[in-house]
């Protein structure tokens, strides 16, 4: 199979606009769009990409491009009224490369890049699943930038107003991000200098309650381990970490 396309639109989906652009050999594309006031682009360069993504509901918006072999692009979104209401924009360019997005209710945001092959680098074996349910009128959104192998985001909000932020310039390195509530936010960066080799790093942000601050730095170093977890309203906590092998723990009930 050289190109597969598969594209599907539910009456009644007035004002739904697809489009779908292939190269190469053995790349897969499926689309469904379910509603109204839809808008979706696919653009995969390379071979054996796959694309499969559903919408329904109403004003979802979502836009990918894969250049690089092996890519893989799961994306859901369901919601209702407002144009680009759940917003997804999609980048991978390398190899083996995994993205997992799922967006319901309204005013979602998630945008993934999973990093460009330039001066003799590829970023391959990355994955990032970003799980959003929207709950209010304010955006969720989440970003994700994984540079170079094997490194982990998964990013999961419920609410309004929420934002998740990760930044992994190595390998090796693992994210978990969860919020419930409204307005919290959540960063974490690894490995932020590209002249250290930078891996093996954990950040685990839990936010369970509105209005929290959670930031983790883990640069310049390998195999450190952060965690926050934070329960209660206009909770803040910052976590910097260089070097090697350490562990931090912060806990605010």
């Amino acid at each position: 199979m050289i190109g597969a396309i598969g594209f599907a639109q539910t009456p009644p989906a007035a004002g739904a606009t697809a489009a779908t652009a292939t190269s190469e050999s053995n790349n897969e594309s499926f689309l469904t769009q379910s509603g109204l006031d839809h808008y979706a682009m696919v653009t995969q360069v390379g071979d054996d990409n796959r694309s499969d993504a559903t919408q329904s509901g109403e004003g979802n918006y979502f836009k990918l491009q894969q250049t690089g072999d092996r890519n893989n692009s799961t994306l859901t979104q369901s919601g209702s009224s407002t144009f680009r209401n759940n917003d997804a924009e999609v980048t991978q360019i390398g190899e083996d490369n995994i993205s997992n997005v799922d967006q319901s209710g309204t005013h979602s945001r998630a945008r993934v890049f999973q990093r460009p092959t330039g001066a003799n680098v590829t970023a391959r074996n990355n994955e990032a699943v970003v799980v959003q349910v929207g709950t209010g009128t304010a955006y969720n959104d989440a970003f994700v930038s994984q540079y170079m192998e094997g490194n982990f985001s998964r990013q999961e909000q419920t609410g309004q107003g929420n934002d998740a932020w990760v930044s992994q310039q190595r390998s090796g390195n693992d994210s978990y991000q969860y919020q419930t509530g409204d307005f919290n936010s959540a960063s974490a960066v690894q490995g932020a200098d590209p002249m250290f080799a930078t891996g093996g790093n954990l950040s685990t942000i839990t936010q369970n309650g509105d209005y929290g601050y959670a930031h983790h730095n883990q640069l310049n170093g390998n195999n450190n381990t952060a965690e926050t977890t934070q329960s209660n309203d206009w909770q803040h906590s910052v976590i910097n970490q260089s070097g090697d092998s350490h562990k931090a723990f912060v806990i605010q009930q």
